[in-house]
């Protein structure tokens, strides 16, 4: 059993990847931490587990083997690098950092450290996605010299999607530039080699 503590009920993906995690059988959630403590205990509520509001507390626990690493994205370095650093494996939602500096800096710890890491590509699974790679794959395209790549949905327009501090740049780092265009910075590469 991988003994799980959430690092951050911040992203809107939280939930449903505790649920994935879950569902597996292998993996129980022990605690929530967030730097919000009425998110971070309405999250843990949920889920029927303790919510701690001290990072270092829950970093320093025996019982945890990893950690879901779901706060704003303007933490993820200083978060990131805390687990490394305690020895915890990683799993992360996009993007990884905002800045390459920050993104090396957070490769560093991870190697120095040992730990498992991954970070969320989730739409590399997502099936159009899948058969578009297989059609590049297989040449059923031809040579592919150029892509262009959008993706759009209307959760920003749908005031029930997404919480208020979704739009403040100071946790976002780059709104939703940053939060839905990094598909395509990761699927362009993936399909185009």
């Amino acid at each position: 059993m991988v003994h799980l503590a959430l690092l951050g009920a911040w992203h809107v993906h939280a939930k449903n990847f505790v649920k994935e995690a879950l569902k597996t059988g292998i993996a129980e959630l022990k605690v929530v931490w967030d730097d919000d403590e009425e998110r971070g205990k309405a999250f843990a509520e949920q889920f029927g587990v303790a919510y701690e509001g001290d990072l270092d507390s829950v970093l320093s626990r025996k019982d945890i083997d990893a950690v879901m690493v779901e706060c704003a994205t303007a933490m993820h370095k200083e978060v990131i690098i805390k687990a490394a650093n305690a020895k915890k494996h990683i799993f992360t939602d996009k993007a990884l950092a905002l800045t390459v500096q920050d993104c090396l800096a957070i490769k560093k710890a991870i190697l120095d450290n040992g730990v498992k890491f991954a970070v969320s590509l989730e739409s590399k699974i997502i099936g159009p996605y899948r058969y578009a790679k297989t059609l590049v794959d297989e040449g059923k395209l031809g040579r592919v010299t150029s892509a262009y790549f959008r993706r759009a949905h209307q959760a920003a327009l749908d005031k029930t999607m997404l919480p208020t501090y979704w739009f403040d740049p100071a946790q976002t780092g780059g709104g939703v530039t940053l939060d839905l265009g990094c598909h395509g910075l990761y699927l362009l590469p993936h399909f185009c080699g």
